[in-house]
């Protein structure tokens, strides 16, 4: 399988991207705004002491250890990495994401407003009795849309800020499969006190759980948070395992939801954001088409992908592969009579035919995270290559 390369066209419009370097570093305890916003620094961890500067390239400069560069010297003084592969990485983070989450473009209809017999007095009335109009909910969406950025942002620099908790968090990572090329690619981050799904974005819980931070999209405007293994965790009132936490309140976008009109040659859909994740890292080394992976974020949860398809078809192979068990089984075959009324072109695939049952060791593989953690990146490749051909693959 080999790795894709990237032009120096490519490499360059990466090193101006003044969001993607503002992205790796750690807000100061202060952080102010805009241009003058301050951060830790990467190398000397002196808070508030580093800054962001934009020239011809990005450049990031701490005026206590006068350390400075832009975002491959980045790589290269804090992670350790060589000049090439600085490049590589941050190519394969930021550049490739820049396709696969380009932003849809906004088509607004006109309609008509219906007639009102409302009077001043009336409206006034509407007033008191405590009504939130539209622009006090965009208003309010727009600040709970910053403090998420700001929070995904905090748990991305945590994650590889070189602490004994943090470290655990790579570690599960690289446990699932994972490599440090995609883990910076799909933006993880990680929480020591993650919140519970009443509380706000970067609400702490005094006896919060670990948890790897999942963003949504290039804006980070929504998340979830996958929690870690522990010996006392949580359940639900049915008495099972709570794994995920979402924000209070805000409806769940698909994730990476972008690449279903990127143009792609395939777009996978899975249950769950670390599937996707999954795909995203083996379909990296695959030649014969461009692939990438979505996630509906459930079963059950077909409306979503269902409304944001019927007036916009998805480009390329739509490709549903959700869960091998009853529930994923049953999922896909609801997802795909959704498709079929809104006129969706799709393959529904009966993953119980295409993930192995056990391994050799007696773990169940029912998705691509699971193929993934218990195999490795080439093996998933080879799956998704036999799903595109329309074979089996003898396990």
């Amino acid at each position: 399988m080999a790795r894709r390369y990237y032009s120096r066209q490519e490499l360059e419009e990466v090193k101006r991207d003044e969001w993607a370097l503002r992205s790796e570093l750690e807000p100061a305890k202060h952080p102010g705004f805009g241009a003058k916003a301050k951060y830790v620094c990467p190398i000397c961890h002196k808070d508030g002491k580093c800054r962001v500067y934009f020239g011809d390239t990005a450049v990031w400069s701490c005026i206590r250890c006068g350390e400075s560069g832009n975002i491959v010297d980045l790589y290269v003084k804090r992670d350790g990495m060589s000049s090439g592969d600085a490049c590589q990485a941050v190519c394969d983070r930021y550049a490739q994401d820049k396709r696969a989450t380009a932003p849809r473009p906004i088509v607004r209809q006109y309609q008509p407003h219906e007639a009102s017999d409302r009077t001043p007095t009336a409206t006034a009335e509407c007033q008191n009795d405590n009504v939130v109009h539209k622009s006090e909910e965009m208003s309010q969406d727009n600040g709970w849309r910053r403090q998420c950025h700001n929070y995904c942002k905090a748990c991305i620099a945590r994650l590889w800020n070189g602490s004994r908790q943090s470290q655990k968090a790579l570690d599960y990572l690289h446990e699932r499969g994972f490599d440090d090329a995609l883990i910076r690619r799909c933006r993880f981050g990680f929480d020591d006190k993650a919140m519970k799904a009443e509380q706000t974005p970067g609400g702490y819980l005094k006896f919060g759980r670990r948890a790897i931070i999942v963003p949504y999209g290039a804006a980070m405007d929504y998340y979830i948070a996958r929690l870690l293994p522990s010996k006392n965790p949580w359940l639900d009132a049915d008495g099972k395992e709570i794994r995920m936490l979402n924000p209070k309140d805000k409806a769940e976008p698909i994730y990476n939801q972008a690449a279903l009109w990127f143009g792609f040659d395939a777009v996978f859909i899975t249950e769950g954001a670390l599937d996707a994740a999954a795909i995203v890292q083996a379909a990296a080394t695959i030649n014969v088409a461009r692939v990438t992976a979505v996630a509906i974020n459930g079963a059950a949860n077909r409306e979503p992908i269902t409304n944001l398809l019927r007036d916009n078809r998805a480009k390329g192979r739509l490709i549903i592969t959700l869960d091998s068990d009853k529930a994923g089984i049953d999922g896909m075959m609801g997802l795909s009579h959704n498709f079929n009324q809104i006129q969706q072109p799709h393959e529904a695939i009966d993953t119980s035919k295409i993930w192995p049952a056990l391994d050799d060791n007696g773990h169940g593989c029912k998705d691509a995270g699971d193929i993934l953690k218990y195999y490795d990146t080439d093996r998933l490749a080879v799956a998704i290559e036999a799903i595109l051909d329309g074979t089996y693959l003898e396990w």
